[in-house]
């Protein structure tokens, strides 16, 4: 029998993260689904998971591939797509739902990782569960465990919005003075969510992109940096980007078994 593979440097000791295509793979992807499936959520006695991504381009097809490991072990996903770490632990909050976040932080473009939660965002980390999903992630990569008899359902829910209203009701906005606030978010996902934070919920107006002049003497000044009750110019400067390294380029994909062929092949998943 093949050994099983050491995932010491990808599953740390808080948090999952390595280089996308040599490390983290769509396969290691799905096994570390099913693991946390078996290791955390249905131990919990919970059925669902909620699962975020931020903006890196190999976000959504790990989604997919975690999702895979998950709805095979019979655990249902909602999948709340394009967010920041702290909205996926608003949802996990919000829905009393364990979490995956699809992130590697500050790492560079060639990274991606996972962040795992318990319901109401209480974190996963080594002594509190971590390590019992890596030993079967890795057993898994080896020897996949059966379909659940019931396959676990998938679904979307837009939770950007709940997030952004949730932030402003901790800080009472009628007494705030008339402020200048300009935003950098550096093609990070401040992009995404400033907008929904300081948008026209909060009565800033809406938010331009770099493309916009965004210095409060425009002479041209963009409709979307009006003067509003709360501040004189508001500006993001940037939409969530990522752009691929050469390690990234090519789609993993091309070099490991997707999460869709693990699906097909009775004898595996």
């Amino acid at each position: 029998m093949t050994d099983a593979p050491d995932l010491s440097g990808l599953i740390k000791s808080y948090d999952v993260r390595g280089i996308v295509g040599e490390d983290l793979t769509a396969e290691v992807a799905t096994a570390i689904g099913a693991a946390f499936a078996d290791a955390i959520v249905l131990p919990d006695g919970e059925t669902t998971v909620a699962i975020g991504h931020d903006m890196r381009d190999s976000g959504p097809w790990l989604a997919d591939a975690v999702a895979e490991g998950l709805t095979c072990r019979g655990v249902n996903v909602v999948r709340i797509g394009l967010c920041s770490t702290d909205g996926l632990y608003h949802a996990s909050g919000a829905l009393d739902l364990p979490g995956v976040m699809i992130t590697a932080s500050h790492n560079p473009a060639a990274y991606n990782g996972m962040k795992l939660c318990r319901s109401r965002a209480r974190a996963v980390g080594e002594n509190s569960g971590l390590a019992d999903v890596r030993a079967l992630a890795s057993r898994y990569l080896v020897e996949p465990p059966a379909t659940a008899p019931v396959r676990g359902a998938e679904s979307t829910r837009e939770m950007v919005g709940e997030y952004g209203a949730f932030l402003r009701s901790l800080v009472p906005l009628d007494g705030i003075r008339p402020l200048t606030v300009v935003v950098d978010a550096a093609n990070a996902m401040a992009g995404y969510t400033v907008p929904a934070v300081l948008g026209t919920e909060a009565g800033l107006g809406e938010l331009p992109s770099r493309s916009s002049r965004c210095t409060s003497n425009s002479t041209a000044r963009s409709p979307t940096t009006r003067p509003t009750r709360s501040t004189r110019t508001t500006c993001v400067t940037s939409r969530p980007r990522c752009v691929p390294t050469a390690r990234t380029s090519a789609s993993p994909l091309t070099a490991t078994r997707t999460a869709a062929s693990w699906s097909t092949s009775a004898a595996r998943w």
